[in-house]
Formats: C-alpha cells, sequence, structure tokens
C-alpha cells in the first residue's frame, strides 16, 4: 500500500491570488421591482372590478371593470407603478400558457364546435377587425399626440 501523506494540500500561488483580489462581498444586483407586489396589485384591481360590478349590477366582466379602474388610476397619476408593470410583463412572457385551459375546452366541446362554428368564426372574425380597428386608431392618436408635445 502506498503511504498517503497526511499534510495538508498548500494553495497554488493562482488561487492565492484571486482570492486576495476578489471582493470581500459579491455585488449588489441592480434593484429592480419585484413581480409579487405588482401581481397582488393587479388582483387587488381584479377584485375591485368585481366588487363593483357585483354591486352595481353592471354588465360588464369584473376583470374588464378592473382594469377599466386600474387605467383610469395610471391615468390619474400619469404613470404606471414600477411593480405593476414588471408583474404585467411576467405575464405577458408567459401568455401563451393562458391559452391552454382555452385549447381543453374546445378539446372537451369539440361537439359544440361543429353545431356551432359558423356564428363563433363570424363572431372571432369581426371582434378581430374591432379590436385591430381600435388598437390602430388608437395608436395613430397617441402618435400624434406625441408629435404635437414635440
Amino acid at each position: 500500500m502506498p503511504a498517503s501523506n497526511s499534510s495538508p494540500r498548500k494553495p497554488s500561488r493562482t488561487a492565492a491570488k484571486s482570492s486576495a483580489t476578489a471582493p470581500a462581498t459579491p455585488p449588489a444586483a441592480p434593484a429592480a421591482p419585484a413581480f409579487l407586489p405588482g401581481f397582488i396589485m393587479l388582483m387587488a384591481w381584479w377584485l375591485a372590478g368585481e366588487a363593483l360590478v357585483h354591486l352595481l349590477n353592471l354588465s360588464l366582466p369584473g376583470p374588464v371593470a378592473g382594469m377599466l379602474l386600474l387605467l383610469g388610476f395610471s391615468l390619474l397619476r400619469k404613470h404606471l407603478p414600477p411593480t405593476v408593470s414588471t408583474a404585467s410583463h411576467g405575464l405577458l412572457s408567459h401568455l401563451s400558457l393562458l391559452f391552454v385551459p382555452a385549447g381543453v375546452g374546445i378539446m372537451e366541446h369539440a361537439q359544440l364546435l361543429g353545431s356551432l362554428g359558423i356564428p363563433m368564426l363570424i363572431t372571432l372574425v369581426l371582434s378581430m377587425a374591432i379590436t385591430l380597428a381600435v388598437t390602430a386608431l388608437s395608436l395613430h392618436y397617441l402618435l400624434k399626440r406625441r408629435e404635437n408635445k414635440a
């Protein structure tokens, strides 16, 4: 059996140099708003919209009312809170996951799609055209407004 060397290993010179020049504490990460506070704020606006629709017996979906309330709040403050912006960007980056339940619903109720497919297709095409038109007009208005300010 070979004899084992029981003396501790000395660190190499390069290891000693790199540890001597390394900072004592790691550099601080850039300050960025967290996702959770913004998500909680979005859920609070959603809940406020649901409560408003329930109390006033409106024929408007609660989440839409909540987002309209958030829009009004943001317009009054003249900016969107950074935490809400962070949360919304995080949610939008995973938007495709939100279509999974709709896809499962379509597969589950395929017989309804067969009987109501044409009216649904017409509704989808019309709503898409209206959404596209409103988006284009809004963008046109906002770009003209920006040009007038400059």
